[in-house]
């Protein structure tokens, strides 16, 4: 299992993928807003959504796992 973590803390704006979406390499699953610029979290590596952990409007700290990929 892959964990997404945030290397900023923020506010989530929005989720791109969901449980089940299958996801590229350094593709964009969810996009955080950190000192007023937008910030995408991308997957590490290819594989399934198994996990999405936060929602948009939640404000979250540095280091929080935001999703998991399974490979």
């Amino acid at each position: 299992m892959i964990s997404i973590t945030t290397a900023l803390p923020g506010l989530i704006l929005r989720v791109n993928k969901k449980v089940g979406d299958t996801v590229k390499k350094e593709e964009a699953v969810i996009v955080l807003e950190s000192m007023k610029m937008e910030t995408p979290l991308i997957a590490p590596a290819a594989g399934k959504v198994v996990s999405i952990l936060v929602a948009p409007g939640q404000q979250i700290q540095t280091g929080t796992v935001v999703a998991t990929i399974a490979k």
